[in-house]
C-alpha cells in the first residue's frame, strides 16, 4: 500500500469515528433523561454510531499496518 493510499485510510477511518464519539459524550450527558420509547430510539441510534465507529477503527489499524515487501506474506 502506498503512503497516499495509508494516509486516505487514516483520514477515512478518523472521520468515521467521530460520530461514535460524539455519541459518546451525548450518551454520558444525557443518562436517564428520556422516556422508555425515545430512548430505545436512542440506544438504536447510538448501536449504529458505534458500528460505524468500529469500522473507522478498523480502516486506522490497517492504515498504521506496517509495510510488506514484495517477497513478506
Amino acid at each position: 500500500m502506498t503512503s497516499r493510499g495509508r494516509r486516505i485510510l487514516l483520514v477515512l477511518g478518523i472521520i468515521l469515528m467521530l460520530p461514535g464519539c460524539c455519541s459518546l459524550i451525548v450518551m454520558i450527558a444525557t443518562q436517564g433523561a428520556r422516556g422508555d420509547a425515545v430512548q430505545s430510539i436512542i440506544i438504536a441510534f447510538w448501536v449504529l454510531t458505534y458500528i460505524v465507529a468500529a469500522l473507522g477503527l478498523i480502516l486506522v489499524l490497517i492504515g498504521r499496518a506496517p509495510r510488506q515487501g514484495p517477497g513478506d506474506a
